[in-house]
């Protein structure tokens, strides 16, 4: 148990959601 890396996996996620976000919606 790594709370270290589950936090770093969930930011990573959430940057990955912003991007997906931003591409549709053609925001860069």
């Amino acid at each position: 148990y790594k709370p270290d890396c589950q936090i770093g996996d969930a930011i990573e996620n959430h940057l990955e959601l912003l991007e997906a976000r931003k591409k549709k919606e053609g925001v860069f």
